[in-house]
């Protein structure tokens, strides 16, 4: 005896959207783990650079005192560490609560300043938002932003392979107030 075929089609709906709602949750759960293991690999970075700078620090009065017998392994222990790879496709979802693209590259740009540079190189700017707001993020999800920004002049232009800040817009607000990052 066959069944109905509105009940078939409703039974076949269910067992899709439940199949989805699993997919979802495999999905946030692994994007979980992308952003913990970039975490983890920023921090271990900057406790390799840590280490390589006080390896350089301890070698140098050895070097002095022993004039040269080890010179190989100073050199070896004074390499700096190798720049954070971002990746290109993917990356992590994005976090609750951060400031928009515009508003993250126009604080980078406005913190650079204040350190007396002209502007940032794209790397530079895809480092700060990982380190600053969103680990694991990749490229693709903003410097096609960045570079719409500066096509339309909105709020960035270059100079060069720099990235500066307009002086005479800023980024949108949200709710009408200056959001503030951190």
């Amino acid at each position: 005896m066959a069944q109905d075929p509105l009940s078939l089609i409703a039974k076949r709906k269910a067992e899709m959207e439940a199949s989805r709602a699993k997919e979802q949750a495999e999905r946030a759960r692994l994007d979980e783990e992308a952003a913990a293991r970039a975490k983890e690999e920023e921090e271990i970075a900057i406790a390799e650079k840590v280490f390589a700078r006080l390896a350089q620090k301890e070698a140098a009065p050895e070097q002095s005192s022993t004039a040269g017998s080890s010179t190989q392994e100073a050199s070896a222990a004074a390499k700096p560490a190798a720049v954070t790879k971002i990746p290109a496709a993917g990356g992590s979802k994005r976090p609750k609560g951060i400031p928009t693209v515009p508003q993250m590259v126009a604080q980078l740009l406005e913190d650079a300043e204040a350190r007396g540079l002209k502007g940032l190189k794209s790397n530079e700017i895809m480092e700060g938002i990982t380190a600053r707001w969103w680990p694991g993020v990749s490229v693709n999800l903003v410097m096609p932003t960045v570079y719409r920004c500066i096509s339309r002049d909105y709020y960035f232009g270059k100079q060069g392979k720099l990235i500066v800040r307009l002086r005479d817009r800023d980024p949108p607000k949200r709710d009408g107030e200056q959001l503030k990052l951190q």
